[in-house]
């Protein structure tokens, strides 16, 4: 996978954190997800005006809702170009359409019933297919969608404790390579003490260098990665007793082979 490497070329990146919504429970940590992978973006070699961000605590034009997200989503790969890397990270509720579907929350999705459960209605949720989709057709050289939420429908009703984040299975698009956070049936963490999601807190780090094994002064995603998926396990199954096990999935454009992993501990 690309090497974390500052002389790379031209990085845009879009990240998204949503702590507060108007039909479903809050979180605590999203906005600070995104402030802490921005830093470590910017660490890397991501120019701080290539990254956009949008947070439930920021001001009106940063606040996370759908006609923002897209809008900016469509214009930043407007301007990347096949020497591009492009990421966008998803932090907050996921949740699924009456088609059962992927969906993530913005601040102002709209909550339906359907058949006795509850959906979003897509045409106020950000549909994880759409966004593959874009990233897909866009020729930069290496897309990553991020997404730290749940895979399985949790405490999501407006007035619940908001202890995970739910989300459901997502599908696979060619040349984007996918790191979600935990696999279906398990809950994806924030916790106090990190101040942040456990996934995020732990994909951060390795971005500034703690997924530096052998010492030589570089990584690469695939090393970031394995590093998030085996310090969450790790720090889960200590604090909580419990499984949430990050993959990453990548399907190249020509061949379509599909490489799924998660980190064993």
């Amino acid at each position: 996978m690309e090497a974390v490497a500052k002389d790379a070329g031209k990085r845009g990146a879009l990240l998204v954190g949503v702590d507060e919504y108007e039909t479903l429970t809050p979180l605590e940590y999203a906005s600070s997800d995104v402030r802490k992978l921005r830093d470590a973006l910017v660490e890397i070699g991501f120019p701080s005006d290539s990254i956009r961000t949008f947070v439930s605590d920021g001001r009106i034009r940063e606040r996370p809702s759908r006609k923002r997200i897209w809008a900016a989503l469509d214009e930043m790969l407007a301007a990347s170009g096949p020497d591009s890397t492009v990421l966008v990270a998803l932090s907050g509720h996921g949740f699924e359409t009456k088609n059962r579907g992927a969906a993530f929350c913005p601040e102002d999705v709209e909550v339906e019933t359907f058949g006795g459960r509850k959906v979003v209605n897509p045409e106020t949720a950000i549909l994880i297919e759409d966004v593959a989709e874009r990233l897909r057709k866009d020729d930069a050289k290496f897309k990553l969608l991020i997404v730290d939420a749940c895979r399985e429908p949790a405490s999501t009703e407006k007035g619940a404790t908001a202890k995970a984040r739910s989300f459901s299975p997502i599908p696979e698009a060619k040349g984007v390579a996918f790191l979600q956070s935990c696999e279906t049936q398990e809950f994806s963490w924030e916790r106090p003490e990190l101040k942040g999601g456990v996934f995020t807190h732990y994909f951060a780090e390795g971005l500034r260098g703690a997924a530096d094994s052998d010492g030589d002064g570089g990584v690469s995603f695939l090393d970031v990665c394995n590093y998030a998926a085996s310090q969450t396990q790790r720090f889960v199954r200590e604090k909580r007793d419990a499984s949430q096990t990050p993959f990453y999935r990548f399907s190249g454009d020509k061949s379509g082979a599909s490489k799924r992993r998660g980190a064993q501990v």
